[in-house]
């Protein structure tokens, strides 16, 4: 698996981190799958998860914990607001995806 450093590398993110841009004062909502916050990627991190699915917090899926081991690479410092929206298949509603959508705005995120 490659590393957070090597992410850092690849993507240039490192110079922006050396200039001081990391994220930080800035929530992100993460609507997917969830997100396993045990993961190293996440250590350190402002994470804070709800699950509408019903199925408990746990990235079943795998795709949330991907997406977001993404969002720390490039911006550290920023908060996440998982929002568990995809079951176990990777599967949602309409109405579940606009409760999330709707959760994110109430929470005052800057980015969804």
């Amino acid at each position: 698996m490659i590393t957070l450093e090597e992410i850092n590398v690849r993507t240039n993110a490192v110079i922006l981190h050396d200039k001081g841009f990391t994220g930080r004062g800035v929530t992100v909502a993460l609507l997917d799958s969830g997100i396993d916050t045990t993961h190293s990627f996440f250590e350190g991190m402002n994470i804070e998860s709800v699950d509408l699915t019903g199925e408990g917090l746990n990235d079943d899926y795998a795709h949330g914990t991907n997406v977001a081991s993404i969002l720390a690479s490039i911006s550290p410092g920023i908060k996440i607001i998982s929002i568990k929206i995809l079951d176990e298949k990777g599967l949602t509603t309409t109405e579940i995806m606009i409760k999330g959508i709707e959760l994110a705005v109430e929470k005052g995120v800057d980015i969804i």
